[in-house]
């Protein structure tokens, strides 16, 4: 599964969705440009 869950997010695992490990083979999208756990920078947070 290519979405992970970094040590430093699991005090809160909602961020897992955020986070993902690209795999070619895979046509998995992580959740972006959406509301989230603040402090949680995505691919738009700062937009």
């Amino acid at each position: 599964m290519p979405f992970v869950l970094l040590n430093c997010d699991k005090p809160i695992p909602e961020r897992m969705k955020h986070t993902y490990i690209y795999d070619p083979e895979e046509e998995i999208i992580p959740a972006c440009n959406i509301k989230t756990v603040p402090g949680d920078m995505t691919e738009r947070g700062c937009a």
